[in-house]
């Protein structure tokens, strides 16, 4: 049993493991049509296309997405991802329902939302909003560069 000192190295712990879990999954053959883990990683090969993409770890546990260095979306665990958006497009999907609130308020305060996949459909809404979150990191970092 491993003893953890705070509730903050508790929660760093419980994302690792769940986050390790999931990836271990996702190592696995595609022999799940349709499971979590391989909806999951249709839309990270789909995101690592879109120009200027890399991943890195998270810092809370997962992985997570940027353009020119810029983060715009990162993953916790197989079917729950967090992207930024302008302020604007934050407002309009969460106010349509695209996308929810995020558990942070620091975060919602800059733009950040919070979605579910759970199928094949979702998959494809959570692109409409991977892709308003790289336009605005995009946009953002070309225009800081000068």
């Amino acid at each position: 049993m491993i003893l953890l000192q705070n509730p903050f190295q508790f929660l760093n712990y419980a994302v690792e493991r769940i986050c390790f879990i999931g990836l271990r999954s996702m190592a696995r053959s595609a022999s799940e049509t349709g499971s979590p883990d391989d909806l999951l990683r249709s839309l990270m090969d789909w995101v690592l296309q879109l120009p200027n993409v890399t991943q890195a770890p998270h810092r809370m546990g997962g992985t997570e997405f940027r353009v020119h260095g810029l983060e715009f979306m990162h993953s916790h665990g197989p079917s729950f991802l967090d992207v930024r958006l302008s302020l604007e497009e934050q407002a309009r999907v969460l106010r349509e329902g695209k996308a929810e609130h995020h558990r942070a308020d620091v975060h919602h305060q800059e733009g950040w939302v919070s979605f579910r996949t759970a199928g094949e459909e979702s998959v494809e809404r959570a692109k409409e909003l991977v892709q308003l979150a790289y336009d605005n990191a995009k946009g953002t970092s070309e225009h800081s560069r000068g």
